[in-house]
């Protein structure tokens, strides 16, 4: 029977090496014999590894899993660290393991993705997003000012922000590698408090 406790602290044990810790101070920390974590470090598979490869996702699952991510960021679900080796221990079946540094290896291998901070919005702004009415918008201002001959000292700029009340918070995720930062949908279980700011070019600054 494979002892996966043990393989794990083995993959734990070579992660620690590959960071510059030394074979016998890993040996040591990690309760595994020297030579087996020598032989190990220089190419030796475990039983399971010779057999089944259990261990680790082929490249078409890595795939999938890439192909997931960035469809969750899509629907303003971007998933977390915690989230992405979950679904990856699913792919692997009931007896799947993955080592502690498996998450950021699998992300510098895909170019993709990377990490990224994460703010919780309402849902029903973030589904009511529309690129193509955002185009739109600008044209539309300078009809407006146009035909009500709108003076600056009229104009206003806002901006809206809020707090998030509920368990639901900004963090960090994984996501596409063509943005900075994401937007997550708020859950059911959240309320949001909106601050509208304006700045008039007359009388300044004020806050709703």
């Amino acid at each position: 029977m494979i002892d996966f406790d043990r393989e794990r602290r083995i993959q734990d044990a070579k992660d620690f090496i590959a960071e510059g810790g030394s074979e016998t101070l890993a040996s040591v920390r990690f309760d595994i014999p020297q030579s087996t974590l020598s032989h190990r470090v220089h190419g030796s598979k475990s039983r399971s590894e010779a057999q089944s490869n259990a261990r680790k996702l082929s490249d078409a699952e890595e795939q999938k899993l890439v192909d997931w991510i960035l469809l969750e960021e899509v629907c303003g679900r971007a998933p977390t660290k915690k989230q992405v080796r979950q679904m990856a221990e699913a792919l692997l079946g009931p007896e799947g393991a993955i080592g502690k540094h498996w998450i950021d290896r699998f992300i510098g291998r895909h170019d993709k993705i990377h990490t990224k901070k994460g703010r919780v919005m309402p849902r029903e702004r973030l589904e009511a997003r529309d690129r193509n009415e955002v185009h739109e918008f600008f044209p539309l201002v300078a009809q407006i000012r146009a035909k009500y001959n709108i003076q600056p000292a009229n104009e206003y700029n806002m901006d809206e922000t809020g707090v998030q009340e509920g368990e639901q918070a900004d963090g960090t995720v994984v996501g596409s590698s063509e943005t900075a930062r994401t937007r997550l949908g708020e859950s059911g279980a959240t309320s949001w408090v909106s601050i509208i700011e304006y700045i008039g070019f007359t009388y300044g600054r004020g806050v709703d």
